[in-house]
């Protein structure tokens, strides 16, 4: 999987490419979508309200509480300081 990341980290990419690289990506083996689920939506309520976090923050808030709830403790993301608050992610920047 890292090898199809890797050929892709030049940025930006155009719109197609960026299109391929998701259909690559959801395509390989291991990889596997995540739905939020009753107890990502508890703990996306109960992180807005722990860290008075406002509506820009949902999105971001919401995406950790799926990871965090599936077991997912690394998150790749050009924003780590997005994720720090919630202290369940280990953030790699490309």
């Amino acid at each position: 999987m890292w090898s199809l990341m890797s050929a892709y980290l030049r940025l930006p990419l155009t719109m197609p490419e960026a299109l391929d690289w998701i259909r690559d990506f959801l395509g390989s083996p291991g990889v596997s979508l995540l739905e939020p689920t009753q107890a990502s939506m508890d703990q996306t309520i109960l992180w807005m309200r722990q860290f008075n976090l406002g509506r820009k923050r949902i999105l971001d808030t919401q995406l950790a509480a799926i990871l965090h709830t599936n077991g997912v403790s690394r998150l790749l993301t050009s924003n780590p300081a997005d994720f720090s608050v919630f202290g369940v992610l280990e953030t790699i920047t490309p």
